[in-house]
């Protein structure tokens, strides 16, 4: 079944199905034609690299739909999505993002390592909750710039950010987001795929030059990956998305070390770019911190 489910997937033929319990226990009429969808019945999907993100991620929701399956999200379609067990590799620049899981086989050997880094280096589990930037209360401390301190997990941290979404079909030739949590990552990112880098100040500069932007001058035809460390409710990353949209340079893509909450996937979906929190909440073993009411960062 898992292997008709990727033929599916891949835009590959379909072999006609004549045993109702091929399809899950669900009658399914024969197919004969790799193109026939019978209607809204069946939805077969097209080669990934051919259709837009937003068609992609809609036939596949729709594909596992038919089939009583659920793509488990947090996911990049980038990276493998489990589908009943097994391991679906597919390639898209679109994040399915949602409430549920993610496995670990999910993450390439970078990532891992990432993870092990950032479990043993970034996370303190606090006696007494702390109030967070976002105003949410919670007794996990994550510190991404004291976790990638050392310059060799720096680095590791960055080429995996450059894999996963140089993979997911981005480029990009400027690397940046808003001061301290983006800092290193930027200067790291911008190293490793020989890009320029840039810092967005909390507030404009209130002499001289009276910027936002220090570092690489961005603008019109420039690309830019936005990076943060941490991000919970995703004020910081999009207050950074706003100042570089003022610029007029277009950002293709945006990166955290960890997301705490996937409250932030959503919103950069409905804007378009496609998001990758190379490790979530669930993966650190951590709770995930609920929004409240005016949350700012």
């Amino acid at each position: 079944m898992n292997e008709q489910l990727l033929a599916e997937a891949m835009g590959n033929a379909h072999p006609p199905l004549t045993d109702p319990t091929e399809t899950m226990g669900n009658a399914h009429p024969p197919l004969t034609d790799p193109t026939e969808t019978m209607g809204n019945a069946h939805p077969l999907l097209a080669d990934p690299t051919e259709r837009s993100s937003a068609s992609t991620t809609n036939s596949i929701r729709n594909c596992l739909k038919h089939h009583g399956q659920t793509l488990i999200p947090p996911c990049d379609i980038g990276i493998n999505a489990q589908v009943t067990g097994h391991q679906w590799p597919l390639r898209a620049s679109r994040r399915l993002y949602g409430g549920g899981t993610m496995d670990t086989m999910q993450l390439s050997p970078l990532r891992r390592e990432l993870l092990e880094i950032l479990k043993e280096r970034g996370h303190r589990r606090l006696d007494q909750p702390i109030r967070l930037a976002s105003g949410a209360m919670s007794s996990d401390f994550i510190d991404g710039k004291e976790a990638l301190a050392e310059w060799r997990h720096l680095r590791l941290a960055c080429e995996a950010i450059v894999e996963t979404v140089t993979e997911a079909g981005h480029r990009f030739d400027a690397v940046g987001g808003l001061t301290l949590g983006a800092d290193a990552l930027a200067v790291g990112i911008a190293a490793v795929n020989d890009c320029r880098w840039f810092f967005v100040r909390k507030e404009a500069k209130k002499r001289g030059t009276r910027r936002w932007v220090e570092g690489a001058q961005i603008g019109p035809g420039d690309t830019v990956l936005l990076v943060d460390d941490v991000v919970t409710t995703g004020g910081s990353i999009f207050k950074a998305l706003d100042i570089v949209d003022q610029t007029g340079a277009a950002t293709v893509a945006a990166v955290t070390l960890v997301d705490r909450s996937g409250l932030a996937g959503p919103q950069f979906e409905q804007r378009g770019i496609g998001y990758f929190p190379m490790i979530t909440y669930d993966l650190l073993g951590i709770d995930r911190v609920e929004p409240v009411a005016a949350a700012a960062s």
